[in-house]
């Protein structure tokens, strides 16, 4: 990555950690297993997803990590993604676009 998309990526985390830990108040109680549980019947639906999103990006190696912080998913995917000034965009999910 360059310095541009670097800052742009850090743009990007620090958004979905502030959404993260904004839908964590009370007013929201229930909203993620009403959201989730509504797209995903599988409570480890989740699980699959990340090893789609691997396979997509031609990974032959993953490793879940569970640590007290969080679980951590790492795979030595080849294709690289591109980032997009998330400012400019109305789609969440096209923050960081797959370069094939």
């Amino acid at each position: 990555m360059n310095t541009e998309e670097e800052q742009l990526f850090k743009k990007l985390a620090n958004f979905r950690e502030k959404f993260a830990k904004d839908s964590q108040h009370p007013d929201y109680k229930g909203m993620w297993e009403v959201l989730i549980k509504g797209i995903y019947s599988d409570d480890a639906h989740f699980i699959y997803e990340l090893l789609q999103n691997a396979e997509d990006v031609k990974a032959t190696s993953v490793k879940f990590i569970l640590k007290s912080d969080g679980l951590y998913f790492i795979h030595n995917g080849t294709i690289h993604f591109n980032v997009t000034e998330p400012d400019t965009l109305k789609d969440i999910s096209m923050f960081a676009r797959w370069q094939i």
